[in-house]
């Protein structure tokens, strides 16, 4: 379309602004008009002051309503900047969906530690060689006798700790909980572990020791030999696109890549479409994490290929157990 330029007669005229009233032109006054005439009888001059008072009384009465509207304004404004609470004060809420929105928020339902006390309690704890304090310094969710041999087998098989990098605080299954990654090194080969630490009732925080061990339930050899028809396992997630055998159909099944540190091969994963473990693994991987860890219940099938599993049950956001598993809440 070509550019016109449409003129009127008249546009040279200046431009009316925004706010200004409109202009009707000039206009010719009638002979014998009060405002074209010097004459100023004493009729004119009455019907002048009536007309002046009746101005002064209308903007009286406009300035009143005014003031009324701003004082209005203000009250409502007050009201909305500060609601009154009337279940006291409860703290902040927390909506299930919120993931690692908050690293540096501090409350007293979104409890921390700073850097260095985190590191310190981390190195002291991986430390323990006293079994009376295994409660005191983790969080153990299977037997706790086995928590001092697998620290000092810890040591043997994969170093001394020779670094820790404090990661902040972040919120998983309804929880907020601060993390530590630990570094070790054996013979040039280094290797890490996440400590996900809580505070507890009685105000301690502890190492969850399942989640730092990356306790699977049976042994992934015994898993990955068809051993045992379901598992429990701490891994990482993430979609994939391997479809094959009995899980061939994109159509009916929602493939995902299942990694472990402790296994060298990836494993497929696979959950119906629109199921509730579907929905809960989307949550988790829609959070935003470079690598979103979870808590899987895992199903063997004997016609299923190799290292091929069916996803039954998503027990947790990131490799801690919660009091509700994950995938109950929706």
């Amino acid at each position: 379309m070509s550019n016109r330029n449409l003129s009127r007669t008249g546009e040279s005229r200046a431009r009316r602004q925004v706010g200004e009233s409109p202009s009707i032109g000039k206009v010719s006054r009638s002979p014998g008009s009060v405002l074209g005439t010097e004459q100023r009888s004493g009729y004119h001059k009455s019907r002048q002051r009536n007309s002046n008072r009746t101005i002064v009384a209308w903007t009286s009465f406009f300035s009143i309503i005014a003031i009324g509207v701003v004082i209005a304004g203000i009250f409502v404004f007050s009201s909305w900047k500060s609601p009154s609470n009337s279940s006291g004060n409860s703290g902040m809420q927390l909506p299930p969906d919120i993931a690692d929105s908050f690293l540096d928020t501090r409350s007293e339902l979104l409890p921390s530690l700073d850097e260095e006390s985190a590191k310190k309690l981390v190195r002291e704890y991986l430390e323990t060689t006293d079994s009376s304090l295994v409660n005191d310094h983790f969080i153990v969710h299977s037997d706790e006798k086995r928590v001092i041999p697998a620290l000092a087998e810890l040591t043997s098989s994969e170093g001394p700790v020779t670094q820790l990098k404090w990661m902040g605080q972040v919120y998983s299954n309804n929880r907020v909980h601060d993390q530590v990654v630990v570094f070790r090194e054996k013979e040039g080969e280094q290797k890490n572990r996440i400590a996900l630490l809580f505070k507890g009732d009685d105000g301690t925080w502890r190492i969850d020791f399942d989640a730092y061990m990356r306790t699977s339930t049976p042994s992934w050899e015994d898993i990955l030999s068809r051993n045992s028809e379901t598992s429990v396992v701490r891994v990482f997630i993430g979609r994939y696109n391997y479809y094959n055998g009995i899980y061939s159909d994109d159509q009916i099944w929602q493939a995902y890549s299942i990694i472990s540190p402790d296994v060298p091969e990836i494993i497929y994963g696979y959950v119906k479409k629109d199921s509730i473990q579907e929905i809960a693994l989307s949550r988790i991987i829609s959070a935003g994490r470079e690598a979103p860890r979870t808590v899987l219940g895992l199903l063997s099938k004997d016609d299923a290929g190799e290292r091929q599993f069916e996803i039954s049950r998503v027990y947790a956001e990131d490799w801690a157990l919660a009091p509700e598993a994950y995938d109950e809440s929706f």
